[in-house]
C-alpha cells in the first residue's frame, strides 16, 4: 500500500535562525514522552530507528525513570541521549520508583523544566535542536517548540482512532451522544466515519477510568486539543493495513508502526522501567510448540485479590503449560501469600511466573500458542506483530476499544464475559481458552494479519516510507538551518499548475495574486489555448505573476486557437511531459528554482512529478471541499454497496459521509450528473485517482470557508480552507477569464433600482438546448422584472442561441431595455452591485462562492457534476436560495421560474440568511480570519525553508518579516 504521506503543516513552519558554525551536523531531535511506560516504549522505539538513520536523538526522562531506563536499556549504547529533569516527586520513604507520574505534576512541573533543558541545549553555538517530538499527552512541548521557533511533530502511542474521536467531541456533544463532560447519554453503537468500524459510546477512553472526577479530569485533558493543531507531522504507532478506515478518513495520520525492536535491530526491547527475568525463554525452549498461554497485564494494571485468584485458577484448569506476569509493585499476590505458594506447588514446571518479562521475544517463541491480555495498545502491536491470537482482559481507558478492533474488526480473539458478581470466573477463563485454541480461524487470521502488517515496517513498505520522509524533513531543515546550499536561492518559487477550463483557472489565479503580494514568485502554468486570452484580459497580474504557456497539441478545425476547455485524455497524456520539462528548464539554473508546486487536485499527475523531482507539494480543490472527502470515501461506499464498482449508486438514497456533515442525495455524486455511462466511469475512475495521489501532498487547500462546510473540516481537518478567494479580497479586477468582459452591463446596472435585477448567467461550459434556452428566456421576460443574462457567444462554442436567431432578436426587441444581454459579464462586480436582487445560476464552485461573498440569494439550475451538490448547500444547508424542477418532460418551464423568482424575492428571510452568510464567511478572509490565517501558515512554510546569503549577512525569512544581520548574532 502506497504510504500517500501528507506532510500537513498546522502551524508556523520552523525559520529559526543558525549560526555558520553549525556547519553540516546532523538534525537533533528532542524526545518527549509521557512518563508512563506505555508512552516511553513506543517512542524509545522510534527514537532507536530515527537515530539509526543518522538524526540525533535527546530523549527526555524523569529523574523517576531515569536510573531504571539506564540500567535496562542496552539498546541505546551510542545512540541516544537520555536526559533527565526532576518531576519535583518523591515516594514516602524518599526513594524514586519508576512508573507514572500525576498527571497534575506532568502538566504543572514539567513545562518548565523542559523549557529550560531546550534553553540549555540551544545555548551552544552548535547542535541545537532542529524538532520536538512529542507525545500527544503532553501537547504543552508543542506550545513550547511555536515559541521557541522549534518544528514539531506530536506522537500517537494509542490506536490513530483516539485522534478523530478527540476532533469529534464538539459534534458528539452537539448530537446529544456525550454530554458536556463527556458522559455517554447512552449506551448505542456510532460510526465517526463510513469509514471507520462502529464503536460503543460506553467504551470512549475517558469513561472507562474508574471514579466521576477522574473522568472529568481526563476528558478535559482529551477535550484542549487546540496546541495539537501546532504541530506539522502527526505520526502514530499503527499502520494502513490495521486502521484502514481511520486513515482513509484522516489521512494527515502519519503511521508509523508496529514499533518492535525486532523490525529493524533484532534486539532487546528498548524503554522499559523494570528488570526482565530472561529465564522465562530457557522454560518456553523446553515446552512443545503452540502449547503455552502467555497472560500479562502490563504496567499499570491491578487485579484485585479475588479476580486473580481466578485468573490463576483458570489458568490451571487448562492443564496446559503457561507463563504468568505478576509485576513486583503489583497487590494481586501480596494479600494473599498462602494461596500463591499453594498455587505454585500444585502446577510446578507447567507454570512459569516472572515479575516481568520479555514480552517481544516471548511472544515471538513458536512454543506461544495465545496471549491473555489487557490489551494496552502496545502489547496488542506485539501480539499482532507475531500472530499470536489474543484473549481480551481490558481493564480501563482505552483498552476496551483495542478489544474491539481485536475481536470485532480483526477477528483474531475473543473477549472474556463477567459473571453476575463482576468477575472473570475461572470456568470462562478455561472455556475461553479453549474456544480459542480448539479453532484454527483465530490463528490464521493472526497469521494473515501479521504478514500484512510486517511487511508495512519493512524496506518500502508505508509505515518505513512514513519512517524516510519524516526523516528526509529532518534533514531538509537541518541543511536549511546549517546554510548549505543557500548562497544561490532567491526567494521561494511556486509553479502553479490548473486544470485548464475556466473554472479551475480563475480561483487559483486569484490564490496566486494573492501569494505574489506576500513576496512569493509565481509562475503560472497555462495551454496554449488559454494563454493568450488571459494575457490580453488579466491587468491584474503585472508584475506578480509570470505566465507561461505549454502546448496541447490542439488546434480548432480552422487552425485558430480558442480558449475554454482541454479535452480530458489531452491532459492526462500529452500536458504531464510538457510540465516536467519545463521544470527541467527553469530548475536547470543555478538559482530561482521551483521550491513548491501547487497543483488542481484534478492534475494528481503533477504531483507524481513533484515527488519523483524532490519538490514540496500542495494541492487544491476549486470545488467545494465536501468533494475531496467524497473522492476519500469511494472505497467505503463500494464496500457498503452504497455505489458499484463503475461508481452507480445502487438505489438513490441520502447518506451521511460522516456525523458532522450534511445528508447527501447519492443520485447526485459528481460523477453521476450530466454524463452518459461511458463518461461517468471516465470521471469516476479520475475521481478516485485523485483520492490516492492526494496522499502525495504536503498541503490540502480548497476554497471554500470553515463557515460554508463546517462538517467537512471538522471530519477531515487536513482540508484547509482559504476561500472564497475573489477579487474584492484584495479591492482590485477578478483575474483569470478566458474571454473579455462586457462592462457596459455596470453602466446599465447603474440604471436599476436596488434589489432589482435578476442576473442569470450559466458559467463556461453549460450549454442549453434551444427549447430549455426560450423557456428561461420567456420566463425572464414574464417576471417584468429587470434582468442581465449572460449568454455565452457562438464563437465561443456553445449553441445555446446560435441555432434560433429569429427567436432570440424577437425576444430582445420585447423585453427592450428592462433587459441587458452580454456575452460575458464581469460577474465579481454584478454581484457586488447593490441593484442585484438574486442569481440565477449554474451552482458552479467559484459562481456559488462569489454569490455568497456579496450577500446574493439564489436561483438554482445545475447542469451537471458537482453543481447538484452545491445547490444542496445553497438550498438544504445554508437556505440561502431555490432550486428550480423540471416537469414531466425534464424542462425548467416558464412559469416555474417566473413563480420560483417571485417566492425567491416576495420573501425577506432568503436575503436576511445570504447576508448573514456573507458577513461570517468574509470574516474569514478578513486578516486574522481563519481563511487568512490559513494562506498566512502556507505563505511562511513556503518561506520558512528558504535563506538568502548575501556577502557576510543572512536574511531569513521569519513569519512576515525579514530579519538582518551578522550571522553570529542571528536570533529569532
Amino acid at each position: 500500500m502506497a504510504s500517500g504521506l501528507l506532510w500537513f503543516v498546522k502551524k508556523n513552519i520552523n525559520s529559526r535562525i543558525c549560526s555558520s558554525k553549525m556547519g553540516s551536523s546532523p538534525p537533533r531531535i528532542l524526545v518527549i514522552p509521557y512518563p508512563a511506560q506505555g508512552h516511553v516504549i513506543p517512542l524509545m522505539e522510534f527514537s532507536i530507528c530515527l537515530a539509526k538513520y543518522g538524526l540525533k536523538i535527546t530523549f527526555v526522562t524523569t529523574e523517576n525513570n531515569h536510573g531504571q531506563l539506564l540500567k535496562n536499556v542496552t539498546a541505546l549504547k551510542g545512540e541516544i541521549h537520555l536526559a533527565s529533569i526532576s518531576d519535583g516527586l518523591e515516594s514516602s520513604d524518599g526513594t524514586k520508583r519508576p512508573g507514572g507520574i500525576p498527571l497534575e505534576a506532568v502538566f504543572r512541573v514539567l513545562p518548565g523544566k523542559v523549557e529550560k533543558l531546550i534553553e540549555e541545549i540551544n545555548a551552544s553555538e552548535s547542535d541545537k535542536i532542529s524538532c520536538i517530538l512529542a507525545d500527544r499527552s503532553v501537547r504543552w512541548a508543542l506550545e513550547i517548540a511555536e515559541r521557541k521557533g522549534i518544528r514539531r511533530a506530536a506522537f500517537c502511542p494509542a490506536a490513530a482512532a483516539h485522534i478523530p474521536i478527540e476532533l469529534s467531541i464538539p459534534k458528539l456533544i452537539e448530537d446529544g451522544i456525550i454530554d458536556e463532560d463527556g458522559t455517554p447519554t447512552k449506551e448505542q453503537m456510532i460510526k465517526l466515519s463510513p469509514t471507520m468500524p462502529a464503536m460503543n459510546t460506553a467504551e470512549f477512553t475517558w469513561t472507562r477510568v474508574g471514579d466521576k472526577n477522574t473522568q472529568r479530569s481526563l476528558f478535559g485533558l482529551t477535550r484542549s486539543n487546540e496546541s495539537l493543531k501546532l504541530m506539522e507531522w502527526q505520526l502514530c504507532n499503527s499502520s494502513y493495513e490495521l486502521e484502514p478506515g481511520v486513515f482513509t478518513s484522516t489521512p494527515n495520520i502519519h503511521p508509523v508502526g508496529p514499533l518492535l525492536a525486532k523490525n529493524n535491530r533484532h534486539g532487546d526491547s528498548a524503554g522499559s522501567f523494570w528488570p526482565e527475568d530472561k529465564t522465562c525463554l530457557e522454560w518456553l525452549e523446553q515446552q512443545p510448540p503452540q502449547s503455552v498461554i502467555y497472560a500479562a497485564f502490563g504496567s499499570i494494571t491491578l487485579l484485585g485479590p479475588t479476580q486473580f485468584q481466578e485468573l490463576a485458577l483458570g489458568l490451571e484448569l487448562t492443564t496446559r503449560p503457561f507463563i504468568l506476569v505478576v509485576r513486583p509493585d503489583s497487590s494481586s499476590r501480596s494479600s494473599d501469600d498462602a494461596f500463591f505458594k499453594d498455587f505454585q506447588d500444585r502446577v510446578g514446571t507447567r507454570g512459569k511466573i516472572v515479575s516481568w518479562a520479555p514480552q517481544q521475544k516471548v511472544l515471538a517463541h513458536p512454543s506461544i500458542a495465545c496471549f491473555v491480555t489487557h490489551c494496552g495498545w502496545n502489547s496488542t502491536m506485539e501480539g499482532v506483530g507475531n500472530g499470536i491470537p489474543f484473549l481480551c482482559w481490558p481493564c480501563f481507558g482505552d483498552q476496551f476499544f483495542n478489544q474491539s478492533y481485536v475481536c470485532d474488526v480483526w477477528k483474531t480473539g475473543l473477549r472474556f464475559n463477567k459473571d453476575e458478581n463482576g468477575m472473570i470466573a475461572r470456568w470462562e477463563v478455561k472455556d475461553k481458552v479453549e474456544q480459542l485454541l480448539s479453532s484454527e480461524e483465530f490463528k490464521s487470521r493472526a497469521g494473515v494479519l501479521q504478514g500484512r502488517v510486517m511487511d508495512c515496517v519493512k524496506e518500502g513498505g508505508s509505515s518505513h516510507q512514513n519512517l524516510m520522509k519524516f526523516r528526509k524533513v529532518a534533514n531538509i531543515n537541518s541543511r536549511i538551518c546549517s546554510g548549505k546550499n543557500s548562497s544561490k536561492m532567491g526567494s521561494p518559487h511556486i509553479l502553479v499548475i490548473p486544470y485548464p477550463a475556466q473554472g479551475h483557472v480563475s480561483p487559483l489565479m486569484e490564490f496566486s495574486i494573492c501569494l505574489a503580494k506576500y513576496g512569493v514568485k509565481i509562475t503560472f502554468a497555462i495551454t496554449e489555448n488559454n494563454h493568450e486570452q488571459l494575457v490580453k484580459n488579466v491587468t491584474a497580474v503585472k508584475g506578480g505573476i509570470h505566465l507561461v504557456s505549454i502546448s496541447d497539441e490542439l488546434e480548432s478545425s480552422d487552425g485558430t486557437k480558442r480558449p475554454g476547455l482541454v479535452p480530458l485524455e489531452v491532459v492526462s497524456r500529452v500536458l504531464p511531459g510538457k510540465v516536467e520539462k519545463l521544470i527541467e528548464q527553469i530548475n536547470s539554473s543555478d538559482s530561482d528554482k521551483i521550491s513548491c508546486i501547487l497543483a488542481d487536485r484534478s492534475v494528481r499527475w503533477a504531483l507524481e512529478i513533484a515527488e519523483r523531482m524532490g519538490i514540496r507539494r500542495a494541492v487544491f480543490c476549486p470545488a467545494a471541499a465536501a468533494g475531496v472527502l467524497i473522492g476519500l470515501s469511494i472505497p467505503k461506499l463500494i464496500e457498503d454497496g452504497i455505489i458499484d464498482e463503475d461508481g452507480t449508486p445502487t438505489k438513490v438514497q441520502m447518506i451521511k459521509l460522516s456525523p458532522t456533515m450534511p445528508a447527501m442525495n447519492t443520485d447526485n455524486f459528481s460523477w453521476t450528473r450530466g454524463a452518459n455511462k461511458s463518461r461517468q466511469k471516465t470521471l469516476f475512475e479520475l475521481v478516485r485517482s485523485i483520492a490516492s495521489s492526494s496522499k502525495l501532498v504536503d498541503w490540502r487547500l480548497c476554497n471554500s470557508s470553515y463557515e460554508l462546510e463546517t462538517g467537512v473540516f471538522t471530519s477531515a481537518p487536513h482540508i484547509l480552507p482559504i476561500g472564497p478567494l475573489l477579487a474584492k479580497n484584495r479591492l482590485g479586477d477578478p483575474a483569470g477569464s478566458f474571454w473579455p468582459e462586457d462592462t457596459t452591463c455596470l453602466q446599465w446596472l447603474e440604471q436599476q433600482p436596488p434589489q432589482s435585477v435578476i442576473y442569470a448567467a450559466f458559467g463556461s461550459t453549460t450549454i442549453f438546448n434551444p427549447t430549455q434556452f426560450q423557456e428561461l428566456a420567456l420566463g425572464l421576460e414574464l417576471t417584468t422584472r429587470p434582468f442581465l443574462l449572460v449568454v455565452v457567444s457562438p464563437e465561443s462554442s456553445s449553441s445555446t442561441w446560435s441555432s434560433n436567431d429569429a427567436f432570440f432578436k424577437n425576444f430582445e426587441d420585447r423585453v427592450g431595455s428592462r433587459g441587458k444581454i452580454v456575452s460575458w459579464a464581469p460577474q465579481q462586480k454584478v454581484l457586488a452591485h447593490t441593484s442585484v436582487a438574486c442569481f440565477v445560476t449554474h451552482c458552479g464552485w467559484n459562481s456559488t462562492m462569489e454569490g455568497v461573498g456579496n450577500g446574493i440569494p439564489f436561483l438554482c439550475l445545475p447542469y451537471h457534476t458537482d453543481q447538484f451538490l452545491n445547490q444542496s448547500y445553497i438550498c438544504d444547508v445554508w437556505k440561502t436560495g431555490l432550486g428550480l424542477t423540471k416537469d414531466e418532460n425534464g424542462m425548467i418551464t416558464r412559469w416555474e421560474i417566473k413563480d420560483k423568482v417571485e417566492q425567491l424575492l416576495s420573501s425577506g428571510e432568503f436575503r436576511s440568511r445570504a447576508r448573514d452568510l456573507q458577513e461570517r464567511v468574509m470574516d474569514c478572509v478578513k486578516e486574522g480570519g481563519s481563511s487568512h490565517q490559513n494562506v498566512v501558515k502556507f505563505v511562511e512554510w513556503i518561506k520558512g525553508s528558504f535563506m538568502v546569503v548575501n556577502g557576510p549577512y543572512y536574511v531569513f525569512y521569519v513569519k512576515e518579516r525579514i530579519t538582518l544581520g551578522l550571522p553570529q548574532r542571528l536570533k529569532v
